[in-house]
């Protein structure tokens, strides 16, 4: 199954704007255009550049807000800077034959977390530790013994107040998302001791703070099994939330899939009996530069998504608006 024809409407927009970067549309800031010329001569396509006064335009749902151009933090000649280090960084590491571990240290954690950095209410949590909890483990045909000894390496959590069920008196959380934190605290309280947790696991950063994207990464002699792994682990978090919410519909769940230096996204729904994984979409690479910037491009768009859909759809969840 592909393209937008067979996607739930909730992830409409955001495959056409992946869609619109992957066509190298407008995901590098104008600021840098020249250095961009000097670097990739004779490639360049004026397309490929974006006025932020041209794009800079902001999505509300209550008090949170997405930013769909480029973040604040960091300056276009810093991100420059950061994203040729990290081109440099994959060639050596490409050279050394490195793990999967160290390229996760070294360069996809770094990339997620300068994409998403203006982000406050998305966090990147290393996941290799969380195990999926006895009652949501799905059946498998024999391979189950294999897929639960490692979990997913990342998963792109909904962090509402720093991650605390408290208010912190000296850096305030948004109302609304105060409010929402305390919805998740009281729903997941309110399950039997053993299903405490909003997530499908006990690990702990992952008890209040809901799944919005689930990330893995391999090797390219092992590119099944990585497929395998998420479909499992996304599978059981379904499970988790039909449990929690039987009679609502759950929102489209994104999966990211690294293998090399290559990243795809895909958009798994869930229909009662199975769930849907729609064909990989390619989102950059972590190779050459240009396929850093449309990797960074894609996934600040992945971060509105989150911070306004899926926002709202967690809302609509916790606080009983449905």
């Amino acid at each position: 199954m592909n393209g937008i024809g067979i996607l739930p409407p909730d992830v409409h927009e955001l495959y056409r704007r992946l869609q619109d970067i992957d066509d190298k549309e407008a995901f590098i800031p104008w600021e840098v255009s020249e250095d961009i010329k000097s670097l990739i001569p004779d490639r360049v396509g004026p397309r490929w550049f974006f006025h932020r006064d041209d794009t800079s335009t902001r999505k509300a749902e209550g008090n949170r807000t997405a930013s769909l151009d480029t973040h604040g933090l960091t300056s276009p000649a810093k991100e420059l800077q950061l994203l040729s280090q990290i081109e440099s960084n994959t060639k050596q590491y490409n050279l050394s034959n490195c793990s999967t571990s160290s390229w996760n240290m070294h360069v996809h954690m770094p990339i997620m977390k300068h994409a998403l950095e203006d982000h406050g209410t998305i966090r990147v949590e290393p996941s290799t530790s969380a195990k999926i909890a006895a009652p949501f483990v799905p059946a498998t045909s024999g391979r189950g013994t294999i897929v639960k000894s490692k979990m997913i390496d990342f998963t792109l959590l909904f962090w509402l107040n720093k991650g605390s069920l408290r208010s912190i008196p000296h850096d305030p959380a948004p109302e609304d998302d105060a409010r929402l934190m305390a919805g998740i605290a009281k729903k997941v309280r309110a399950q039997p001791r053993d299903h405490q947790m909003v997530n499908h696991s006990t690990y702990s950063p992952l008890q209040f703070a809901p799944i919005a994207c689930n990330i893995e990464t391999k090797t390219p002699t092992s590119v099944n099994l990585g497929k395998l792994q998420l479909s499992v682990w996304t599978a059981a978090w379904f499970q988790r939330i039909a449990e929690m919410f039987p009679d609502t519909t759950i929102l489209t769940v994104p999966l990211i899939h690294i293998v090399g230096h290559s990243w795809h996204i895909s958009f798994t729904s869930f229909h009662r009996d199975r769930i849907e994984i729609a064909k990989e979409l390619p989102i950059g690479d972590s190779r050459t530069l240009l396929g850093l910037y449309q990797l960074v491009a894609c996934l600040r768009r992945l971060g509105d998504w989150i911070e306004t859909d899926y926002g709202k759809w967690a809302e609509q969840m916790f606080l009983g608006d449905i």
